[in-house]
């Protein structure tokens, strides 16, 4: 049921009627990911330099989900307001699979042939929390997540037998993980409030001139993957948010709270886990930036993969 390298950004207060973001405004340094001088000039450097092929995201709060008036809209996407209390790294694409294969030995996609840059594919959700334990390991970083029974460090060994892992520290944990589902909506806005960060969707099915250039869907795919990047990126620099693969998040699936929300994770235990942004095989109603499907943590198929984020740390 389905229910590049680290580049200078300036994330601004945008508006747009009701549904304005607000976010600090920082320029980062693009090589060490520092403050640069911006309006915030003040503030601590983090800890660490922007890691390669990630961006920088500043905290801030939005609002999450879509108007009522907004083709191919589901129940399931009510507007609230968000606060991400904490800045975040966040790949400025999908997961690919040459880093996918040399970081955990082999390459499980379906669509090979497309080659090392294109979307690492056919993972299910276990698998993803073993490989950003992988990622954290190989760059000597402390994992996120661990495996229920002697809280060992969540491999993919416990991913092949979909054991529940645990998240101790939640977004304080130093390592690479997850985006949560909020994390990822607010980064695929990048401030804007239309269905697509290229503007307002006016075909649900395979022919939307908006989505045509900035996402690989039904309309445009030829029924398989392409290269990380190739589609226009959003203001804060990301690719692909719509289409190319589904993008799991940690959270588990529920209807959103009737109240707003800070650093929200959906619910611990959860059967359902969150996929966002759509997929070649869709039509342009499900990759819009307020679409959001609740699926089996233990699904793989051909049209989902991943991007890590990570918490940032000042000094």
């Amino acid at each position: 049921m389905r229910v590049a390298l680290a580049v200078l950004i300036l994330l601004g207060a945008a508006s747009c009627g009701d549904s304005a973001d607000t976010a600090s405004t920082r320029e980062l340094d693009p090589d060490t990911g520092n403050n640069n001088g911006g309006a915030d000039a003040g503030v601590d450097a983090p800890d660490d330099p922007t890691p390669d092929g990630f961006i920088h995201v500043v905290a801030g709060s939005f609002t999450i989900g879509s108007p009522a008036t907004e083709l191919g809209r589901s129940a399931d996407e009510r507007q609230h307001r968000v606060t991400i209390s904490r800045d975040f790294y966040l790949e400025a694409h999908e997961a690919t699979q040459d880093v996918w294969a040399t970081t955990m030995g082999a390459n499980p996609s379906g669509y090979r042939a497309c080659g090392g840059t294109c979307p690492v594919e056919t993972v299910s959700w276990f698998l993803a929390v073993a490989y950003a334990n992988a990622r954290s390991d190989a760059e000597g970083l402390e994992p996120c997540y661990l495996e229920p029974q002697f809280q060992s460090p969540y491999t993919a060994e416990d991913a092949e037998a979909m054991r529940d892992p645990l998240w101790p520290d939640g977004i304080d944990c130093k390592g690479y993980r997850l985006p949560t589902e909020a994390e990822w909506e607010y980064a695929a806005r990048a401030g804007s409030a239309a269905a697509f960060h290229g503007g307002e969707i006016t075909d649900v099915e395979c022919s939307d001139p908006v989505l045509d250039d900035i996402g690989w869907y039904c309309g445009n795919s030829g029924n398989l993957t392409h290269p990380v990047g190739e589609k226009s990126p959003n203001a804060w620099g990301f690719y692909d948010v719509h289409g190319n693969v589904w993008e799991w998040t940690w959270d588990g699936f529920a209807d959103y709270p009737d109240e707003d929300a800070t650093d929200p994770t959906g619910p611990e235990g959860a059967n359902l886990r969150v996929q966002r942004g759509g997929a070649w095989s869709f039509s342009a109603g499900f990759c819009r930036a307020g679409t959001r499907t609740g699926v089996f943590a233990g699904q793989k198929g051909t049209d989902v993969g991943l991007r890590l984020a990570r918490t940032v740390f000042f000094e």
